[in-house]
């Protein structure tokens, strides 16, 4: 069963901006949030402020996110370096 990924505006912009290999790493991420958005080795559940969200790591950048089990829907917040993700 595939989930639809929507990315908010920040991801919108940071992945059109995004140099040719990131871009391409990024698509692969978002690939991997269509078929499995809650089980995959590069993904991890969030806690703290970030309680709800989930992470999906693709080489120094984090994919910020939210599942909707009933829309079967991804909602990618946020698209950052991992030194910046969680601020």
């Amino acid at each position: 069963m595939m989930y639809r990924v929507i990315l908010q505006s920040q991801p919108r912009r940071f992945f059109a901006q995004a140099d040719r290999p990131l871009a391409g790493k990024l698509a692969h991420g978002f690939r991997i949030l269509e078929r499995t958005p809650r089980r995959h080795p590069a993904i991890k559940r969030l806690s703290g402020p970030l309680a709800g969200h989930a992470r999906l790591r693709t080489g120094d950048y984090r994919l910020i996110f939210v599942v909707d089990e009933a829309a079967k829907r991804v909602d990618v917040l946020r698209i950052a370096h991992r030194s910046e993700a969680y601020r």
